[in-house]
């Protein structure tokens, strides 16, 4: 029976298909020569933007002014082809030519995938010659967004998808056997549990295919594509900002600039992988609608409550305090050479204190965004300090003893003391515990 309703389907299709075809493209000839024109405009932008990028790639250092300009060589030339061709894909009547989108959306996608490799190179020299895994990955990808825009019947979409997925995995297969064979081609740690993912996430791909989700494992690959990407362009551009940021601030010279910029250069990287994600929203089908039911979902565990946006909130919050450590640590580092009364042994407990306190604040802040009720938290403490204070005796006192020792300045770092037949040079204070260094050089934590 259902190969009998197989030609019916099939010609339903076709027929359906004939339709759509004709909001892909231009029509006619003003349509064209409109499409035309936003191409060429937008191409002579996006290639002047390059080229002032190539100029400024000159005021870098030359290791990685070499890499931007090969870069921007390489895989900005698809990245602005693609950007064309989606300005291109806008008609005057608000439409969108979907074959222009799509196309355009695949070549960002290829541009940035490339830009994520030549600059995972740059950080790891070892892959010059080694094949990408983004490469390998992008051919399933490419196929998934092109059966999943021709909207096939779904018995016919899972057989593609299946055997795609069977020989994507039998090349996959092929290259950990290679890698086995010669600890010579063994691919660095990431690219090791890149290929780790690729099996875990095809395997599950073509599971899902059989029980009869075939678009459900075509979004399945696509999530693997991104998150490699994403990680991999992720990792390189903190690594290339840290070096700049190194290189342009001297960290002797300029330290509360140079702790700035290094804790900024870390969330900036990963924002930039992210937003190099979204043309994905353009390639995939449903792929916007399926994003704003993921930012509008919500979900409450006993009284706090979790959706999307107090989770983003939460991250930058992270990185934010994290910076304000940084610099905090920095700042108190540097205080003696303007306040040459102040004695250095101070430091340290000082910059521990700072990076508790704003932990601490961090905690008590993402606590509210999540909407946890202070007054059933206070009673849960104090049921806390009760359990603390029977089964932890020994861990408080040392906890306060810390404390004592931070804030009273009894003893310093540099201080040569003698602590139970143990006598040594006091090199940190916690509030855990203090590292003291014997005259034969040996770490003693009291």
């Amino acid at each position: 029976a259902a190969l009998a309703t197989t030609p019916a389907v099939l010609a339903e299709w076709a027929s359906s298909l004939t339709t759509r075809l004709g909001f892909a493209y231009p029509q006619n000839a003003p349509q064209w020569w409109d499409a035309v024109k936003s191409f060429v405009i937008s191409g002579l932008f996006l290639s002047l933007l390059g080229l002032l990028a190539l100029r400024a790639a000159q005021l870098m250092p030359v290791y990685w002014h070499e890499a931007c300009r090969d870069v921007i060589k390489g895989a900005w030339v698809w990245i602005a082809a693609g950007m064309s061709t989606l300005a291109a894909s806008t008609n005057s009547a608000g439409g969108i030519y979907f074959a222009f989108a799509l196309t355009g959306a695949l070549m960002v996608i290829y541009g940035v995938a490339a830009l994520s490799w030549r600059l995972r190179m740059v950080v790891r020299p070892m892959l010059k010659d080694k094949p990408s895994p983004l490469g390998r990955l992008f051919p399933p990808a490419v196929l998934g967004v092109v059966i999943l825009f021709s909207d096939l019947p779904a018995r016919i979409l899972g057989i593609i998808w299946g055997l795609a997925m069977l020989i994507f995995l039998g090349r996959l297969f092929a290259i950990r056997r290679k890698h086995k064979r010669s600890d010579a081609e063994r691919p660095p740690f990431l690219e090791r549990i890149f290929y780790a993912c690729a099996l875990w996430f095809g395997t599950a791909s073509l599971l899902v295919v059989v029980f009869g989700y075939a678009r459900l494992a075509i979004l399945l690959y696509m999530l693997l594509f991104a998150l490699v990407n994403t990680i991999t362009l992720g990792n390189a551009l903190m690594y290339m900002f840290s070096s700049l940021m190194s290189h342009w601030f001297n960290k002797d010279k300029q330290p509360v600039l140079h702790a700035v910029a290094e804790a900024v250069a870390i969330p900036v990287s990963w924002v930039l992988s992210l937003v190099c994600t979204l043309p994905w929203l353009w390639a995939v089908p449903g792929a916007s609608h399926i994003l704003r039911q993921g930012l509008s979902a919500s979900y409450t565990v006993g009284e706090a409550s979790f959706d999307f946006s107090r989770i983003l909130f939460i991250i930058i919050l992270f990185f934010l305090f994290r910076s304000f450590i940084s610099l905090s640590k920095t700042t108190l580092k540097h205080l003696p050479d303007r306040l040459p009364h102040l004695e250095r042994g101070v430091i340290p407990p000082l910059q521990t204190m700072a990076a508790y306190f704003f932990w601490v604040l961090f905690a008590l802040v993402v606590l509210g965004i999540l909407g946890v009720n202070f007054t059933s938290l206070a009673v849960v403490a104090g049921g806390l300090s009760v359990g603390i204070g029977f089964g932890m005796q020994t861990l408080f006192n040392n906890l306060i003893s810390g404390l004592m020792l931070i804030f009273g300045r009894t003893l310093l770092v540099g201080d040569y003391v003698e602590v139970g037949g143990v006598a040594g040079t006091v090199r940190s204070i916690n509030i855990r515990s203090t590292t003291i260094e014997t005259p034969e050089r040996a770490l003693v934590y009291v």
